[in-house]
């Protein structure tokens, strides 16, 4: 389901009206000022960064030799980037003071790009005592390979031509960890090149930092790696950049990325401290997970998170109150909860706080009926259950995730989140959007007319049938 439509099914239940006019971002605070209520002031009310003089590293010269002709392919002086109305943005432009650097006016290839990022997001990390990033192999091969497909497409979503999301991409690549996709494309215009240049980076990573979701990924503490890969659309009119954000704290034991209904999937791993393990969720979706893209007029991709979790399995079943699930909330975020991001625990909720269900049907579905099973085994940091795969029986993609906590009561963050087509089952008559065109088709209508158009043809053939046997032979 759409993150509008959970939106406005929340919108339903808590205000009695929808607000489509409205940004994603005005919709998630109102909601939030209701459901959680506010905490001080918001990050962007905050007194405004900016550091008294351009960070060291900005003034250091590439590792690697850059390729000659610095000057070649700039178009025109860089223009100062156009206010998107993000009120975070003037917070980051010291990137645009950096990208134009005379040192960083010089092209280089996509190895020396990614290891400017990389340096870059590792001094920001420092800024908020986060430890440095690493580079990731399947992150960087997962990056490489949507933003290949992106530019091809001059197109930018979080879904690739066959509907596929990124932590179904990462489970297809073999990643058994958690995955953060950040995506960002800029005109040539506003880089001032249509060659890839140093100072791109900084470009791309002032967009980046002043999205709240992709700052709070790149700077986070329990994000350990990344994979980042840039590539121009085939007219160089626009560069898209992919950042695939990993977090490893576990040696997860890998599962198919295909099963059958009703399959018991073996779930087990060691934690590494200081995380600990919390527990292990399902969450489901029918049908193809496509993502609507948004054409190359616009820098940001529509937002994907994934469905709501349904089951959950721990040590021990549990219940809770109401002061633990807004301790929750308060703890992920709203945006998070109502995206389906959180797991919900269990608890009679005396505000009116509605989760709804990622069946795409808008069924809205209290918080109160996802159930807690017990039955994980936990031996020190070592974990293992077995899951079955079935939301009542119904095909589609399954979201395993184990959860775990820097420590005893720390918040719970995804660890692994691994996506598995499940089959065998009762179909779901769940709409798709096709990734490229936008249009809306439903899987069960088509199948619904192919089994008509079958039964229409058979009865044909059985009159015509009848009718031949019934005629008289010619003498």
């Amino acid at each position: 389901m759409a993150i509008s439509d959970r939106l406005a099914n929340l919108e339903s239940t808590v205000f009695k009206e929808t607000h489509p006019t409205d940004s994603l971002f005005s919709r998630t605070e109102r909601l939030q000022k209701v459901l959680v209520g506010s905490e001080g002031p918001t990050p962007y009310e905050s007194p405004q960064y900016r550091p008294p003089d351009l960070p060291s590293y900005a003034r250091v010269p590439p590792a690697t030799p850059a390729q000659d002709q610095p000057n070649t392919g700039w178009t025109e002086p860089p223009r100062s980037p156009v206010p998107t109305g993000n009120p975070g943005e003037s917070q980051y432009s010291y990137f645009d003071e950096i990208a134009v650097l005379p040192e960083n006016r010089v092209v280089v290839n996509s190895q020396q790009l990614q290891d400017y990022f990389l340096e870059m997001v590792n001094n920001e990390r420092r800024k908020v005592g986060s430890p440095p990033l690493e580079i990731d192999q399947i992150a960087e091969k997962l990056a490489t390979e949507h933003v290949t497909q992106l530019a091809e497409r001059a197109q930018i979503s979080h879904s690739n031509t066959r509907g596929e999301n990124p932590d179904r991409r990462y489970t297809l690549l073999g990643g058994t960890d958690a995955v953060t996709e950040s995506l960002v494309s800029l005109k040539n215009s506003e880089l001032g090149s249509r060659r890839l240049y140093r100072g791109a980076a900084a470009k791309l990573l002032r967009v980046l930092m002043s999205h709240q979701d992709d700052r709070d990924a790149l700077t986070s503490r329990d994000t350990t790696h990344v994979g980042f890969a840039a590539e121009w659309t085939a007219d160089h009119s626009r560069l898209i950049a992919c950042a695939e954000l990993v977090s490893k704290h576990a040696i997860i034991h890998p599962v198919p990325d295909k099963a059958h209904i009703d399959e018991k999937i073996d779930v087990k791993g060691v934690m590494t401290p200081p995380y600990q393990f919390v527990r292990v969720t399902l969450a489901w979706e029918g049908g193809n997970s496509n993502l609507a893209s948004v054409a190359d007029e616009s820098d940001e991709a529509l937002p994907y998170f994934p469905p709501l979790d349904y089951i959950a399995y721990q040590k021990r079943a549990e219940s809770g109150g109401h002061d633990k699930a807004i301790m929750i909330l308060k703890g992920v975020g709203i945006a998070a909860a109502i995206a389906g991001g959180v797991f919900m625990p269990p608890v009679a909720l005396a505000a009116p706080l509605i989760a709804v269900s990622g069946s795409g049907s808008g069924e809205h579905k209290p918080a109160s009926e996802i159930p807690v099973k017990g039955g994980v085994k936990l031996e020190g940091s070592v974990f293992e259950t077995k899951v079955p795969l079935s939301n009542e029986g119904k095909d589609g993609l399954y979201y395993l995730t184990v959860w775990g906590s820097e420590g005893p009561g720390g918040k719970p963050v995804p660890i692994s989140r691994r996506v598995i087509y499940v089959s065998g089952g009762k179909e779901d008559a769940t709409k798709t959007t096709n990734s490229d065109t936008g249009e809306i088709t439903s899987d069960q209508t088509s199948k619904s007319e192919q089994t008509s158009k079958k039964d229409e043809k058979s009865t044909k053939n059985a009159k015509k049938a009848k009718k031949n046997k019934n005629a008289t032979p010619s003498s």
